[in-house]
């Protein structure tokens, strides 16, 4: 997508695995067309120009004061495979398709999205391990207050404070 909006085809791709990716508008859940109608309102301070949608029942697309029939016509020869995988290859096709009617050669070889999910593996990784480290240390702390506290005579213990 990178090296779409770099040639000057501008758009977002948002995937949309689950209707739990929708946040509170699981309404929209397997109607693409909708829902890219309303997150292209939504984003419409921020953001005007093409938004796609990538369901796995389909493609949405949105891009504000402008007619996108053309658009859903091109996006009918992009299948979707029923994996997170093939949602991901779809949007790339979708938006290589796009730009090429666009009139825009787009090439998504070697780009980003080959290295950005090994970087989201190594940083799950590494909260994962921090995570375990911290759950340690405070087992650890515990432990050693519990035995702390068992450890002294029974006569400090029962000591009323003061004395």
């Amino acid at each position: 997508m990178q090296s779409a909006n770099a040639q000057g085809y501008k758009i977002r791709v948002a995937l949309i695995w689950t209707d739990y990716d929708l946040g509170a508008v699981t309404a929209l859940w397997h109607k693409p067309r909708r829902y890219a109608t309303f997150l292209g309102i939504e984003l419409s301070y921020y953001y005007k120009g093409r938004v796609l949608i990538v369901m796995p029942n389909g493609f949405g697309i949105t891009w504000r004061k402008h007619d996108t029939a053309a658009d859903y016509d091109t996006l009918d020869s992009v299948s979707i495979a029923k994996t997170p995988a093939g949602l991901a290859d779809a949007a790339t096709q979708a938006v290589e398709k796009l730009a090429a009617a666009a009139g825009v050669t787009v090439s998504v070889a070697g780009g980003s999205a080959s290295t950005s999910p090994a970087k989201s593996e190594d940083r799950d990784r590494i909260v994962l391990i921090a995570a375990v480290l911290l759950a340690v240390l405070l087992g650890a702390a515990a432990r050693f207050l519990i035995r702390r506290r068992t450890a002294r005579p029974q006569s400090e213990r029962a000591r009323p404070p003061g004395r």
